[in-house]
């Protein structure tokens, strides 16, 4: 197996890489890839009759009444159907917060907005979405000496990884993430996805037991 002692990586999170690994999760859950697509749908037509609509109706007339008090025409049939429009919007907000929660079955509801590589120990440094702005962040810590199994995706560039880790907390105003405790480890398994620069799963897979010389 290939050593990395006194060899530091550090991996950054590519915002367009991270987009394209959700699409593809969306699209690999049948229940989520529909949710999107109502989502979608409903929103673009929502839109669409928010700009066309009105100009339509001033063009043909339609939906252009008169005043009864004032004798001149009168638009309270297009404001009402606007403001309903307006409101329906809410339809796709709803919608998005579902898909949200059911992507997070899978993707999970802490971003892993640092991740880095050293003296073979690989640290995963998460802060909750809902609080981003929290100072201190749940780390796991994978001895990837101890790696017993590599699975990968490549559709979804989903990494599954087998070794013996630890979930510690670390203060990032008072340490770096690599200070985190790596004592009293357990086997167990971990999910990533490589939406990193450079390629996470190019680092990791060198210590699979496939790989073993």
């Amino acid at each position: 197996m290939m050593c990395l002692k006194e060899f530091e990586m550090v991996f950054t999170a590519e915002k367009k890489q991270l987009k394209e690994v959700e699409e593809a999760n969306i699209r690999s859950h049948k229940a989520v890839y529909i949710i999107w697509m109502v989502e979608r749908i409903t929103l673009y037509f929502l839109l669409a009759y928010i700009v066309i609509y009105p100009v339509f109706c001033l063009i043909t007339g339609y939906d252009v009444g008169v005043s009864t008090f004032t004798g001149k025409k009168s638009y309270i049939i297009i404001t009402t159907n606007l403001m309903l429009a307006f409101s329906m919007l809410s339809v796709p907000f709803f919608l998005w917060v579902f898909r949200k929660k059911l992507e997070n079955d899978f993707i999970g509801n802490m971003w892993c907005e640092s991740v880095e590589l050293k003296d073979d120990m690989l640290f995963c440094a998460y802060c909750w979405e809902v609080d981003p702005k929290r100072k201190l962040r749940n780390v796991t810590v994978i001895d990837l000496k101890s790696v017993t199994n590599l699975e990968y995706d490549e559709a979804n560039k989903k990494m599954t990884i087998y070794a013996k880790m630890r979930n510690s907390k670390v203060d990032i105003n008072k340490r770096k993430i690599t200070s985190a405790n790596k004592n009293h480890m357990r086997e167990s398994g971990h999910i990533l996805w490589d939406y990193y620069t450079p390629s996470l799963y190019d680092a990791i897979k060198i210590y699979a037991p496939a790989n073993e010389e």
